[in-house]
């Protein structure tokens, strides 16, 4: 638990100060979570229980994990904040094209070489 005591120190002072620090080593998923209370805690971030989630895996098969976010870092909506309307204009733009180009008949690639 050694590793644990340093994780959340380093995570402590990398928030106060703004600045980011290498990623801590954790034995594993437990002390991870142990980490996340801990660093929660300390900062005053859940009053009760948390109310948003994030979770995802490397990959389909992997076990997922599961990390409670700070509510001061959640958007209601990405057009709520101004530092979201570049990617939320990039987005409107792209889904239209994407939509279309998953809707498109499979066409076979030719490769010309020179």
């Amino acid at each position: 638990m050694a590793g644990a005591v340093k994780a959340v120190d380093a995570l402590l002072d990398a928030r106060r100060r703004g600045t980011p620090v290498p990623a801590p080593a954790i034995a594993d998923a437990d002390e991870a979570y142990a980490v996340q209370a801990q660093v929660a805690a300390a900062l005053g971030w859940f009053d009760g229980m948390p109310r948003h989630w994030k979770s995802g895996a490397p990959s389909r098969g992997a076990v997922q994990t599961h990390a409670a976010l700070p509510p001061a870092g959640v958007w209601s909506s990405p057009a709520a904040d101004a530092r979201t309307a570049l990617s939320t204009v990039l987005a409107g733009l792209a889904v239209p094209r994407l939509t279309a180009a998953l809707r498109a008949p499979a066409r076979a690639a030719s490769v010309t070489v020179m």
